[in-house]
């Protein structure tokens, strides 16, 4: 029987997805991760909200706990000092760099690993470890190939250079890109979410050994997460955008959409600007609309129940963890193929897909449900049969068929 060592630095939904179907398999050797959060039920009441919301995304489905290995001291010094407003003198990355020295001093520890199974970021070390040792790498890509988006990104700082400032810099020679490439080149095998993950990595100065698409799930939908009926149609719209504040996820589309609308829609903005606070094309944007930021992913569900379109038109996706809530809740999506949505939006299920930086398409398709309102009732149907027929349960399936047919 295989034994899997899996590790993730914040224990993402993914990952703890992926941790619970080894566990399910019988193969987890040990879940790596930096804080993994099962306080007693007294303590956890009398925590402050916004802190049992942030330590609450680290809980892990009851089949991990006992296989976890927890690696506190840096990730708990970074959320301070970020709270203390002093998140520029550690910052993820230097977490990741000892995290991941931390998962391959524990592999040289142990005997009988058949496999390790790593994310971008926090791979490298655990991967060497894992070659001296004759140990299979298993290496999970979630977002395009750094020189695809790269290349995306110098695009997009041409075709909306005030908003430049909100897309980061991504430089070949810099240590984080280097360390990429050598993650990739140490993998037996890489798993991605998407067509379009995997496809970016034809750029890879090394072609990968093995590639495997498994998309990400959906949450089931439960009642109380389900949009309720469309309102008055003789009402607007009401939009939705959830992501990162910035071009890459396609702002400045959306923002030039909305121009070429004739009649009036409501837009909800959720998100935090990860680079270009002082954008005065975001900052603008912003005032134009009702922007929310720093809820929680129960709270952004209740908004995705108040509304009528989630709208993504982002432009560098792995797949959009986001387009799977969406549909839980009953909320039809219009997104890009490089959202990676298609296995969940195919033949217009629960939503469409537009071509990526078409304004004037995405522009188009909400005038078709602000003229024929009774489409929305059909694709929220549909979403939520996408929700349910697309749920976790199955990627954890698809994972554990991966798994058992590397060690056959």
């Amino acid at each position: 029987m295989p034994r899997i060592l899996l590790s993730h630095v914040t224990g993402n939904v993914n990952s703890r997805q992926a941790a619970w179907s080894l566990a399910e398999h019988g193969w987890l050797e040990a879940f790596h991760t930096t804080l993994a959060w099962e306080p007693p039920p007294a303590l956890e009441k009398r925590l402050p909200r916004s802190l049992r919301e942030t330590l609450g995304k680290r809980r892990l489905p009851s089949a991990v706990t006992g296989h976890v290995r927890s690696h506190p001291f840096w990730e708990v010094l970074r959320l301070m000092c970020r709270t203390l407003g002093k998140g520029s003198w550690l910052g993820m990355d230097q977490v990741a760099e000892r995290f991941d020295q931390s998962v391959a001093a524990d592999l040289q520890s142990r005997e009988g690993v058949s496999a390790v199974y790593a994310y971008m970021d926090a791979a490298r070390h655990t991967f060497e470890a894992a070659r001296t040792r004759g140990v299979k790498t298993i290496y999970e890509l979630p977002t395009p190939y750094w020189r695809v988006t790269r290349e995306i990104i110098a695009r997009e700082k041409q075709r909306h250079p005030d908003w430049a400032a909100t897309l980061p810099e991504m430089h070949a020679d810099s240590p984080k890109m280097r360390s990429r490439d050598a993650e990739l080149a140490l993998a037996d095998v890489v798993i991605v979410p998407s067509a379009f993950v995997r496809d970016s990595l034809a750029l890879a100065p090394e072609p990968p050994r093995e590639i495997r698409v498994i998309p990400y799930g959906c949450p089931e939908p439960a009642p109380d997460r389900v949009a309720p009926p469309h309102h008055d149609p003789s009402k607007p719209l009401k939009l939705l955008y959830v992501g990162t504040l910035g071009q890459g996820k396609g702002l400045a589309d959306l923002d030039a959409c909305l121009r070429l609308l004739s009649f009036p829609v409501e837009l909800t903005l959720i998100g935090s600007p990860q680079d270009g606070a002082d954008c005065e094309a975001l900052q603008a944007m912003l005032g134009r609309h009702r922007w929310l930021s720093g809820l929680s992913r129960e709270q952004v569900m209740a908004e995705m129940r108040l509304h009528d379109l989630l709208l993504l038109p982002t432009h560098y996706e792995g797949m959009a963890l986001v387009v799977g809530e969406a549909l839980s809740c009953g909320l039809p999506v219009i997104t890009t193929p490089q959202a990676g949505a298609e296995p969940l939006l195919g033949n217009q299920r629960g939503g469409f897909i537009v071509p990526e930086g078409d304004a004037g398409a995405l522009a188009a398709q909400i005038g078709v449900l602000h003229e024929h309102r009774d489409m929305l009732a059909s694709l929220r149907q549909s979403a939520l049969v996408s929700a349910f027929e697309n749920n976790w349960g199955l990627y954890r399936k698809k994972l554990g068929s991966l798994a058992s047919t590397l060690f056959l």
